[in-house]
């Protein structure tokens, strides 16, 4: 059985543990499902869509503003940059739908 370390160490080297514990490559969509989420971003994203619902004569309950903004940074998905304008769009279609 491998240790800890011994799995660090193979990993490093580039060996996909994953595979090796359970005779399963791992994909690249797996992976990311799990990478963690980019607080500033997502909070960035929570205010945007605070502006807009406001703009719109919407609010949202606490929950209903959660699950749309945690939507719409999914929906974003692993861009590098934040792209304001776009997001605003985005949100706008959100709100008014």
């Amino acid at each position: 059985m491998p240790d800890a370390n011994y799995l660090t160490a193979i990993s490093t080297a580039g060996v996909d543990v994953h595979f090796v514990l359970t005779g399963q490559q791992l994909t690249q969509a797996r992976a990311n499902a799990w990478a963690p989420i980019d607080s500033n971003k997502l909070g960035r994203i929570i205010e945007m869509l605070e502006t807009a619902a406001k703009q719109a004569g919407r609010r949202w309950p606490p929950q209903k503003l959660a699950t749309v903004a945690a939507d719409v940074y999914n929906a974003l998905g692993e861009e590098q940059g934040f792209d304001e304008p776009r997001v605003e769009r985005i949100l706008k279609l959100v709100v008014n739908r």
